[in-house]
């Protein structure tokens, strides 16, 4: 279906909800580790950031994929004729331009730089490598995390007693971004259910290490089970995926995206102490998680 802008659709702004789960994820984290609230602005203005990055790193892989999607994804703006190339790379310059205004603004600028790097990276080669590839995905969703909780605290948490927390987020959130990018790889691959199987299941390690981290927390538990039965759905749903349509893989993906929500909300619930619940916080990414699943079902009905 076509969508209502192509330069929406460069970005895959119906996904955007995603990024900013991540930064405020790691934002809120933070503030619970170290006892603040932190600025609104603050959180308004890592949100921008993190968002025009990643809609950068939407539009620069339409970019540098513009000969393959032309056989493989015709319909993608670029490819269709839609949006010129000269035009997508404009888009490409402000959205890098914007979010370094961004991060100077916050005096952040290093964290920024470094996120754009790893993005770029990706899609400028890195993609095309084995598990190097799947490796940098994750580095920059867990990145995003970070950019939010140095937004909040500066570099210095990275020195403090609640770094160990941090790092383990952020490595959670990483696991599973790279395992999602794993298996799409296997989408330009004749789908092979025992191939496919060995790299979908390696992602229910994640819900079991956020229950081991805080066993207790029936939220927690609650949270996990729920991540548990969404990749149980997509794993079903990939192995009985009828070989004319699309790629098993490609439908495991596709619900699978949808569980960054879940795992950041399991890092908030898991890793923050029990002097600073973080349950309002953990709604605001359910929210995200349905604004999300919502706004990309009509996006195609269009």
């Amino acid at each position: 279906m076509k969508s209502r802008s192509p330069y929406f659709d460069l970005v895959r702004v119906f996904l955007t909800p995603t990024a900013v789960a991540d930064s405020y994820a790691g934002f809120m984290l933070v503030g619970a580790l170290v006892g603040e609230s932190g600025e609104r602005e603050r959180l308004l203005g890592v949100t921008l950031c993190s968002v025009l990055v990643y809609w950068f790193g939407m539009a620069a892989n339409d970019v540098v994929d513009l000969q393959k999607d032309r056989l493989g994804a015709p319909q993608r703006p670029l490819a269709s004729g839609a949006l010129s190339l000269v035009a997508a790379i404009g888009v490409c310059v402000a959205l890098v331009a914007g979010a370094v205004l961004v991060g100077v603004w916050l005096q952040i600028t290093a964290a920024v730089v470094g996120l754009l790097a790893l993005v770029v990276l990706y899609d400028f080669g890195g993609k095309k490598v084995p598990i190097l590839g799947n490796v940098l995905m994750g580095s920059c969703r867990a990145g995003n995390f970070l950019l939010g909780a140095v937004a909040l605290a500066g570099w210095g948490i990275f020195e403090s007693d609640h770094s160990a927390s941090l790092w383990v987020g952020a490595a959670l959130l990483g696991f599973y971004v790279a395992g999602v990018t794993a298996v799409s790889v296997l989408e330009d691959r004749e789908f092979r259910r025992g191939r496919f199987l060995a790299t979908a299941l390696l992602l229910l390690t994640v819900p079991v290490a956020l229950v081991l981290r805080s066993p207790a927390d029936l939220w927690n538990w609650a949270n996990a089970l729920w991540l548990v039965a969404l990749l149980g759905w997509a794993v079903r749903t990939a192995c009985r995926a009828a070989p004319e349509g699309p790629h098993g893989a490609d439908w495991f993906v596709r619900q699978a995206l949808s569980g960054i929500f879940l795992v950041d909300a399991g890092c908030l619930l898991a890793l923050s102490p029990n002097d600073f619940p973080l349950h309002s916080e953990v709604l605001i990414l359910y929210a995200l998680f349905v604004l999300t699943w919502v706004w990309k079902k009509r996006w195609f009905a269009t």
